[in-house]
């Protein structure tokens, strides 16, 4: 099997719940980019332990439960994501997953969305968000519980941050379009 390079041109968009990963891609699809949302995609994404095995039911407004169980990727999946995109164009996804770092050596740039305890709550509750998860105040307290840690760890891996409390997303994209060394007037 190939292996995985960090000139694959393959770009993660990473971040805590609310920081803008999913703005972000759709404006990046309304630019023409290739983009792939890793959360729903098939046998990728899976609640879990550290261990990698999988997590019974999903109870989110379950402290105990949340301590124990993580969003994961599966690197098989992944991998064969990253080995089957053609890297002649490049490829943006976006997720968040507690191994992510395991698979930071596949990517060709990672930007790491930063937001505040503030915007991700007030992002988390706006009645326009996708899906429920953040939500209700266990989670919540939770995810932001866990924020600098996330954060801290990523940059200590290599992520490139963008804070994204103050930006329009235009201007998010223009720099994860930096970070991914393409034009930021580049439409494909």
């Amino acid at each position: 099997m190939a292996e995985l390079s960090k000139n694959s041109n393959v770009h993660l968009i990473t971040g805590m719940a609310g920081a803008g990963k999913s703005t972000s891609r759709v404006e990046l699809e309304k630019r023409g980019f290739e983009v792939l949302n890793l959360d729903p995609y098939p046998n990728l994404a899976y609640w879990g332990t550290d261990d990698g095995e999988a997590a019974e039911g999903k109870k989110w407004d379950d402290p105990k439960w949340l301590r124990i169980n993580y969003w994961r990727w599966r690197a098989d999946t992944l991998r064969s994501i990253i080995l089957n995109h053609d890297s002649r164009i490049p490829l943006f996804l976006d997720g968040r997953a507690r191994n992510q770092e395991e698979f930071f050596g596949w990517f060709s740039s990672i930007s790491l969305l930063r937001i505040s305890e503030a915007t991700m709550r007030a992002r988390l509750n706006h009645q326009s968000r996708g899906h429920s998860f953040g939500q209700d105040p266990v989670t919540q307290d939770f995810l932001v519980e866990s924020l600098p840690a996330f954060e801290e760890k990523a940059l200590r891996h290599g992520a490139k941050p963008i804070g994204t409390d103050n930006l329009l997303v235009d201007e998010v994209v223009g720099q994860i379009l930096i970070i991914s060394g393409q034009k930021v007037d580049e439409k494909l």
